[in-house]
């Protein structure tokens, strides 16, 4: 293989734009085992892995003239396929990175992606809890005139913002707090709480309350909990 490529890594005339698709982002569950790769048009000649610029450090992995190498082909944690997947046992949160993939291919061109690797911390939690609730739905409780309602998610990666909107309500008076997030640095994963204070007039009242959790890549299994809150 000729070496020089590297020194035209920003020359668009080498890139043909067709054979090479990659997701620019993948996240992976802690402890999971998965697959990094590519779909092509046709079959690769050569392939190559880094962690960071290509000019600047050396491939993690490699598959030349069927040969596989690497700096961490001899590792427990990674390995290439006969295609030029990349295979990842046991994800960790070190292994966050921005991984860039360079594939030849028989007509002399290569092509260069990037793919963002995540890790992601699914919580014990089912849904984003409330507080003295038991479960996500079908949660009633019997309150004083005045209190604060709490909801969190704890040890999520990414952390996940929450909201709570008020659905229905007699009588009642709300004042809704910002979402705050604290990091596990331990653990690299995050808690997140949101908070209300509320009011009902001296008649009492009621108010059906829905905790949301935007969640994206599916951290949690349900994204959402709901209670109703009687008073009087």
């Amino acid at each position: 293989m000729d070496e020089n490529w590297l020194h035209n890594i920003n020359d668009l005339y080498f890139f043909t734009g067709l054979q090479l698709s990659c997701p620019s982002n993948i996240f992976i569950e802690k402890g999971h085992n998965a697959t990094i790769g590519c779909k092509t048009s046709e079959p690769p000649t050569d392939v190559f892995w880094y962690v960071g610029s290509p000019s600047s450090t050396s491939p993690i992995l490699s598959l030349e003239n069927n040969l596989k190498s690497g700096t961490l082909y001899d590792s427990s944690k990674f390995d290439i396929t006969s295609n030029g997947d990349v295979l990842i046992s046991n994800a960790q949160i070190e292994d966050e990175a921005v991984y860039t993939v360079v594939a030849f291919f028989a007509t002399g061109k290569y092509e260069v992606e990037n793919i963002t690797v995540s890790i992601k911390v699914s919580p014990q939690q089912v849904c984003p809890m409330i507080a003295k609730c038991a479960s996500c739905s079908n949660c009633t409780l019997q309150i004083n005139r005045t209190g604060q309602l709490q909801c969190t998610v704890t040890d999520s990666r990414p952390k996940v913002l929450l909201r709570l909107e008020i659905r229905r309500s007699e009588h009642l008076q709300v004042t809704t707090g910002e979402t705050i997030s604290q990091k596990n640095e331990k653990l690299g994963t995050w808690n997140t709480s949101i908070s209300v204070e509320y009011t009902f007039d001296a008649c009492g009242g009621f108010a059906d309350i829905r905790c949301l959790a935007q969640d994206s890549i599916n951290v949690l299994h349900r994204k959402d909990s709901n209670i109703r809150l009687t008073s009087g």
